[in-house]
């Protein structure tokens, strides 16, 4: 009675009596089944390369056409057909060409997964547009010459720079040092180096100075380190050499002709003797430097000839305060307001009154006036 007036046709099933029809099948030309009804047909697979486009059946035991398998693996519209395309796929180029092209990142890692020929990964991570392939083939590209010229020749600052830090073989790192590259990457490529001829080569004859200055921070040999400290014409070599310098005169003769103060600074911290600390302290032009090395200085006598021959009003007064606190034993101060004691480091002499066991008060001008008054009358112990 629902379909006295008419049926109302899906395909081949009626929407109000339910009733089928042999016509309007939706087919799964691969099942061979209506997809409305439980009517049937011969299955009818498209078979491409041995393999079905549509479902990715592989076709019995017969021999599969490679070429054309290659082809369904990088045209088949469904991700999850050119997937069983690919992992029936040997040749590397081809699987190469897919990690490249293919839209699906997925599909693209199954593929470079697959690739096991170094030289075609290497190609693969020189052109590939993609991040995600770039990251991941570096897990499995371990060849050093390989390395090397992706390293030399990638399009990408990124892979190259990934490239280099992966970078072992000496010979390797030298054919990299030799070209004109971007001075990160020939920087990362210097930290990798550890044979210590090729590193005073690049540290004497490079023409990039933050390459220099990578191998001046790795050269062992005291006599190299010390000329480059000398003669380098640029400050950023000369402080990485000098770092390295540990003989004491030779630091002392860097300081007395060095005309940029960053490299009397740094070759100031190789100094350990208090009456070499004293002298920069008196003859250094720079200030900076004077006040850093000042803080270094324990020594109550070099800190005495501070306070008689300094002729800064700052230097003298830093020295007096230090030598006095070191006369009493460590100062003890007292808050003058609310009586607190305090013996830490950052309150020693600053904001607080007087020393409760010496009674002096670096915060006074008068106290420390009568302290340099006192010890430039003094005569050295």
């Amino acid at each position: 009675m629902a379909c006295m007036f008419g049926h109302k046709w899906i395909g081949c099933r009626c929407e109000k009596c339910g009733r089928i029809r042999d016509e309007g099948h939706d087919w799964d030309l691969c099942q061979g089944r209506c997809r409305n009804c439980d009517n049937t047909q011969p299955q009818q697979h498209d078979w491409v390369g041995g393999m079905c486009s549509r479902c990715g059946e592989i076709q019995g035991e017969q021999l599969i056409d490679l070429q054309e398998l290659s082809c369904l693996a990088k045209t088949a519209l469904d991700s999850a057909i050119r997937i069983k395309a690919i992992e029936r796929l040997v040749d590397q180029q081809t699987l190469a060409s897919i990690v490249q092209d293919d839209s699906e990142p997925s599909v693209r890692l199954l593929a470079l997964g697959l690739i096991t020929d170094q030289q075609v990964l290497g190609e693969v991570a020189k052109n590939s547009e993609y991040d995600d392939v770039r990251s991941a083939v570096f897990e499995r590209l371990t060849d050093q010459h390989v390395l090397g010229e992706v390293t030399r020749e990638a399009s990408s600052l990124v892979t190259r720079m990934a490239a280099a830090r992966l970078v072992t073989d000496q010979d390797e790192l030298a054919a990299i040092l030799k070209m004109n590259l971007n001075s990160e990457i020939l920087c990362t490529a210097t930290r990798r180096v550890t044979d210590q001829q090729m590193l005073v080569d690049i540290a004497q004859t490079c023409s990039d100075e933050k390459v220099r200055a990578e191998a001046a921070e790795r050269v062992t040999d005291q006599r190299v380190l010390a000329e480059l400290a000398r003669k380098d014409t640029s400050p950023e070599v000369r402080c990485s050499a000098v770092r390295g310098v540990t003989d004491q005169p030779a630091l002392l003769a860097i300081i007395q002709s060095e005309s940029d103060s960053g490299v009397r600074l740094t070759a100031s911290w190789g100094i350990s003797d208090q009456q070499a600390l004293a002298n920069i302290v008196l003859t250094d032009p720079a200030k900076r430097v004077r006040e850093v090395v000042l803080e270094r200085i324990t020594d109550q006598r070099w800190l005495l000839s501070i306070v008689r021959r300094s002729s800064d009003e700052y230097e003298r007064r830093k020295a007096a305060k230090v030598w006095k606190d070191l006369e009493c034993g460590g100062h003890v101060f007292e808050d003058n307001e609310s009586g607190n004691r305090n013996d830490s480091d950052e309150a020693r002499g600053w904001g607080y009154s007087y020393c409760r066991r010496c009674g002096f008060s670096p915060a006074s001008d008068k106290d420390v006036n009568d302290l340099i008054q006192k010890l430039s009358g003094k005569r050295k112990r």
